[in-house]
């Protein structure tokens, strides 16, 4: 079985509470995936042929201690690795750090063409 991609929720809590998303309402408690789960599910998706591996759905990826770690074994495993995260703990928690792989940062605030930062490396986008 090929699958382009999978979502993984390493983290389902966040630190916004963005009117656009349900995790404000949500009634799950919050919680951090553990490493050897997050690395089994990846084993499991390199064995299906996954090229891409999203680790964000409803929760902030860059509150999860192990974060870089995950998109580290990620890309060790021959998969691409997406974030999408908020933004806020970028330079707090990563700068200065070596991170994996090659990294783009699209930055998106227009209603109109937000997915257009995804196609370039680094791409800001606002509305006037």
């Amino acid at each position: 079985m090929n699958l382009e991609a999978v979502a993984i929720e390493t983290t389902n809590a966040c630190n916004l509470r963005c009117k656009m998303c349900g995790n404000s309402t949500m009634r799950r408690k919050k919680q951090m995936m553990d490493m050897a789960l997050f690395r089994a599910i990846v084993d499991d998706a390199a064995r299906c042929g996954v090229g891409n591996v999203h680790l964000h759905t409803i929760g902030e990826p860059l509150l999860h201690p192990h974060c870089a770690n995950m998109v580290r074994y990620t890309r060790n495993k021959g998969i691409r690795c997406w974030l999408a995260p908020n933004g806020m703990l970028l330079d707090e928690k990563y700068h200065g750090m070596q991170l994996p792989g090659k990294m783009k940062i699209g930055v998106s605030g227009c209603p109109n063409q937000c997915g257009e930062t995804s196609f370039k490396d680094i791409g800001l986008v606002g509305t006037p």
